[in-house]
């Protein structure tokens, strides 16, 4: 994966540093506010809704975010005095023993080997698969505030195949509609515009919610962590671009290497 590494943070990057960024967090509202309005024009052209609320999806999807991203539910969950409920979620997700992700090591930057980055890269696909910590009782407890790859399911790409999701009109079980190829391409240049503009490297580069989370919010507590190697290597391994899956390119190029995998793709 292009340009890849851990992430590390420091004080500079808690909860103080959100004042200069306003504009961007801005922009990523912006964006959350676009993908939902194409959802709900997507679900009014079909005629049903696009999520089943089964909680499926998120029983198998530990959510991929932005650094950005981040900074904009942690600011957007203390308003909802949500944020200690969370955090605490996030961080028992960060120093769990998940059976993907065995490889735990002390690290910094220097000690990130092409050998060993690769490993890593295999265990956080395998527990991007794993369940989402927000989830409760099917509902989702960051629903608000919920990441880009969150908010793409259904509408800049086709849903799992085991979707729980009504066939809509003109859809059919291996045939599910999304929005225009052109809508997805604007949509994609309008990401990249926002995250052009961050003050901090990490926060356009991706990894798991969780771990974005508790570094930004718990700095000092997530670095000792990192460096004792006390949690899994993979859950720190931030990416650019990032491995969570927004666009129908990303499901396409993972299809090709399922034989069992027969679903197609409708643009509307």
């Amino acid at each position: 994966m292009q340009n890849a590494g851990i992430f590390l943070t420091d004080e500079a990057t808690s909860l103080a540093g959100v004042s200069p960024v306003l504009g961007v967090m801005d922009g990523m509202l912006h964006l959350y506010h676009a993908f939902d309005a194409l959802a709900d024009e997507l679900s009014k052209d079909l005629g049903i809704p696009l999520c089943a609320m089964c909680g499926h999806c998120c029983e198998n999807n530990v959510p991929v975010a932005y650094g950005l991203e981040a900074v904009f539910a942690l600011s957007c969950l203390l308003g909802q005095g949500k944020l200690s409920d969370v955090l605490y979620r996030a961080g028992a997700w960060l120093v769990d023993n998940h059976r993907q992700a065995p490889t735990r090591e002390s690290l910094t930057l220097d000690k990130v080997t092409s050998g060993l980055e690769q490993k890593l890269q295999d265990e956080f696909l395998a527990l991007a698969a794993a369940p989402c910590p927000f989830l409760q009782d099917k509902k989702c407890l960051i629903y608000s505030c919920r990441p880009l790859v969150c908010r793409a399911l259904g509408v800049t790409r086709t849903p799992p195949p085991k979707c729980k999701r009504p066939i809509g009109k003109g859809e059919t079980m291996t045939q599910r509609s999304i929005v225009p190829e052109y809508v997805s391409a604007m949509l994609r240049q309008a990401v990249d515009e926002v995250l052009k503009y961050v003050p901090k490297p990490t926060w356009a580069m991706a990894g798991f919610l969780p771990s974005l989370l508790v570094g930004i919010a718990h700095p000092s507590e997530y670095r000792n962590f990192v460096e004792s190697g006390s949690i899994s290597s993979a859950k720190i391994l931030v990416t650019n671009p990032s491995m969570g899956i927004l666009w129908q390119e990303q499901v396409e190029t993972l299809m090709k290497k399922d034989i069992n995998s027969h679903m197609v793709v409708a643009r509307r």
